[in-house]
């Protein structure tokens, strides 16, 4: 838990709220981060072999993906990458979002992320 909140501060510029909170009941460590204006994301570990959770985040649970608005999507790829992140799809143009640039990266958490590029592709 604490490597990927480490990693979603460093690469996505997420800031940890409050501390890790165990819960007894799904038998999971829960981290709640945010990075203001709204965004907010939970992250939950399964804590023993017999959580709900254990099954789920062993085929890499969470999302699907996380999509991520950013002013700059070459800097957020050499910043993703620097952090141990891996290029799945580089840059293109997103017809269904006004040809805006995305791309796609994979976390050493096993997570895919689209990064959204702010402005139109020229």
């Amino acid at each position: 838990m604490k490597r990927s909140v480490d990693n979603y501060e460093a690469m996505l510029g997420f800031s940890l709220l409050g501390d890790l909170v165990e819960d007894p009941v799904q038998k999971a460590n829960i981290a709640f981060l945010s990075m203001g204006g709204g965004a907010l994301l939970e992250l939950v570990n399964p804590t023993t072999d017999d959580s709900p959770l254990t099954r789920f985040a062993g085929t890499g649970g969470g999302l699907h993906h996380l999509c991520y608005e950013v002013d700059d999507i070459e800097l957020a790829l050499n910043n993703a990458r620097e952090h141990g992140a891996v290029i799945v799809c580089p840059p293109v143009p997103a017809i269904a979002i006004n040809n805006r640039l995305v791309a796609f990266i994979y976390t050493r958490e096993r997570q895919l992320i689209e990064f959204l590029a702010m402005e139109i592709a020229p």
